[in-house]
């Protein structure tokens, strides 16, 4: 019975730093500076492979809206995650008075699939903010 449940268990097991390590190779970059366009805050994670990610762009970015919607393409368009969307969005203003949005990020790992990237991803600087799932309020 023990072995069996061992193996049970070992299926169903997710390894969560390699979740984390997978989410900060997805994470879009800058093509010019290679430096990430949005930063995880926080990460929150249950069984079966739901994450809510605390986010929220850089500042300076020349559209931090796109810069959301490109994120939720990469993670959309991942073979690592499924049904990405941001439920929640604010826009602030960082000291040096630069666009700033913070917002939640659900996702969810797919756990059938391998958790290691071999190339990195890179995302164009422009993505029409059309095509996000994210309401654009002030």
């Amino acid at each position: 019975f023990a072995a069996e449940w061992l193996t049970q268990l070992e299926k169903t097991e997710i390894r969560w730093s390699k979740v984390i390590k997978t989410v900060q190779d997805l994470l879009p970059t800058d093509t010019l500076t290679q430096k990430p366009r949005v930063a995880i805050i926080s990460y929150s994670g249950v069984a079966g492979g739901k994450l809510t990610l605390n986010a929220q762009t850089i500042g300076g970015s020349v559209d931090p809206f796109g810069d959301v919607s490109t994120l939720l393409n990469v993670f959309n368009s991942s073979l690592y995650f499924r049904d990405g969307y941001v439920p929640s969005i604010s826009h602030g203003l960082t000291q040096t008075g630069q666009d700033l949005l913070s917002f939640v990020f659900n996702v969810t790992y797919d756990e059938q699939m391998p958790t290691t990237i071999t190339t990195p991803i890179q995302t164009p600087m422009q993505v029409p903010v059309s095509a996000a799932k994210v309401p654009r309020t002030k």
